[in-house]
């Protein structure tokens, strides 16, 4: 229930700044990097529904929240404008910060003075160590049925990005063969990497991957290489000398 109280109290303070030092002080803060805790960013409009925050995807930013409609048909800009000041829950589908892609999400909306001002949290997948490692397990006998090149090329695709898992493959030199979220990583080596003070936690650890494989967290960035605020857990093993991990966020 952590997650449902957190909500309430990340939107409530968000109200208390509008109302403490005014709308432009809190467009400001909220439409920053900076107003990100953990999986939690707030998204509001104005009175006549149309967005004015939006850190994660500013294209909405003065676009009318009632046409946002999901990828699967659900109208879910019309849901949350049905917020009242009393609040409303609303579950739907929605891109995660870490890779953009969508998963579930549930949020809390409330009006203020006609404004909506809402936020959300991501709910853990269940048993989401274990479908990590099966994660892994499936590009590892994709490596052994197709072979390496039919991994790099399925796994540097979109199409291989299931929820927040996606695939890192490093080669027995430690050059990054598969990166999907950052492209500008492939090719590089880790050793080189570990010296960029924020990817040292990542590539010190991958570095210390074996046979039997390990866990290790790092602070997660977000797609478009800024903090997310987020922790990625990784799961990463070796096969035939060649590294293979994921990660999920949390």
């Amino acid at each position: 229930m952590y997650t449902v109280y957190y909500t309430v109290e990340y939107v409530e303070n968000a109200i208390a700044l509008y109302e403490r030092d005014g709308l432009d002080a809190m467009l400001d803060f909220y439409n920053s990097v900076a107003s990100f805790q953990g999986q939690w960013y707030l998204f509001a409009t104005d009175e006549n529904d149309i967005y004015n925050v939006h850190p994660l995807l500013p294209l909405l930013r003065g676009t009318d929240i009632k046409d946002v409609v999901g990828a699967n048909g659900y109208e879910l800009g019309k849901e949350i404008a049905k917020a009242t000041e009393e609040g409303h829950w609303i579950e739907y589908m929605w891109p995660h910060p870490a890779t953009l892609k969508e998963v579930p999400k549930v949020s809390y909306a409330v009006r203020r003075d006609g404004m909506i001002f809402a936020s959300g949290y991501y709910p853990p997948q269940q048993d989401a160590e274990e479908t990590a490692i099966d994660y892994v397990q499936r590009a590892i006998d994709k490596y052994e049925a197709e072979g390496l090149d039919a991994v790099i090329d399925f796994y540097n695709s979109d199409e291989s990005i299931e929820g927040a898992f996606r695939l890192v493959v490093v080669d027995e030199n430690d050059s990054v063969l598969v990166s999907p979220l950052f492209e500008h990583l492939r090719g590089r080596n880790v050793r080189i990497l570990a010296a960029h003070p924020a990817l040292t936690d990542w590539a010190t650890n991958t570095l210390k991957t074996t046979e039997t494989g390990h866990w290790f967290s790092t602070d997660a960035a977000s797609a478009d290489g800024s903090q997310s605020g987020l922790t990625n857990n990784y799961w990463s093993i070796r096969h035939d000398g060649i590294i293979f991990q994921t990660a999920y966020s949390e």
